[in-house]
């Protein structure tokens, strides 16, 4: 006897398919319901790259906001933190790579930042320096950022296996707060390119889970310190805020 499974979009049950015995051929099954049901699309390599760096960025702004700089209970998060947020600033700036038509390799920030256009620069350095105030940090003009990008240069390999370094090679000390200030300056740039978010759909068949893209416009990621600062201005395709 056939068994069927129901597939669900967030959450949501849109329709069954035909058990076929596999988990990879279950989805490619619910996928083409999907597409049939017109609700499924794809993404641009750039948006698609765009929204990963988000999701890490997102995912280093939640361990930072929960934490402030100066609590020492950050310094139990801080591999985490580290990680994902290097890793965002290396996705927010291959994004701008490929919106410019390279492709680039690679996890070293400085290299990847330096070979930029001057637009490109500016524009990381206009969102860095707004994202700044929140941060407790000062953006004078590109040497703060650089500085900065510098300092996580090698973060993301670095303190991924800071238990595989040499005895006397520590993994580098890194600003929290300057760190999340070239986060918010990199995905501003990258709006300001052109990059947009697709929304993340999950799809569930059974007791498995995979992602999907679909369009949806989202924004990053400045945490408001008290009630008296005021939100940066608004740009032309979207502001930083709060995330609640």
């Amino acid at each position: 006897m056939s068994m069927r499974r129901t597939v669900y979009l967030n959450d949501v049950a849109v329709g069954e398919i035909e058990c076929t015995g596999t988990v990879e051929g279950n989805f490619r099954v619910a996928h083409r319901l999907l597409r049939k049901l017109g609700l499924k699309s794809t993404a641009s390599v750039v948006d698609a790259c765009y929204e990963s760096a988000w999701q890490f960025a997102t995912t280093a702004f939640d361990i930072f906001s929960k934490h402030e700089p100066k609590d020492p209970s950050l310094h139990e998060q801080s591999l985490p933190f580290a990680v994902n947020a290097a890793f965002s600033i290396e996705l927010f700036l291959k994004t701008l790579h490929l919106i410019d038509g390279a492709e680039k390799r690679g996890h070293k920030l400085l290299g990847l930042y330096n070979s930029l256009p001057q637009t490109r620069r500016d524009a990381i350095v206009v969102g860095a320096r707004e994202a700044a105030p929140y941060y407790h940090q000062v953006v004078d003009d590109e040497s703060a950022v650089r500085r900065y990008v510098s300092s996580l240069n090698s973060t993301f390999e670095d303190w991924r296996y800071v238990h595989e370094l040499p005895e006397n090679q520590g993994s580098g000390a890194i600003s929290t707060g300057g760190t999340m200030v070239v986060v918010n300056g990199c995905d501003l740039a990258c709006r300001m390119a052109g990059a947009k978010h697709p929304a993340h759909f999950r799809t569930h068949v059974g007791d498995y889970v995979r992602p999907l893209v679909n369009q949806v416009v989202r924004e990053l990621i400045v945490p408001k310190r008290d009630a008296e600062i005021e939100l940066p201005p608004t740009h032309t395709l979207g502001r930083m805020f709060p995330l609640k």
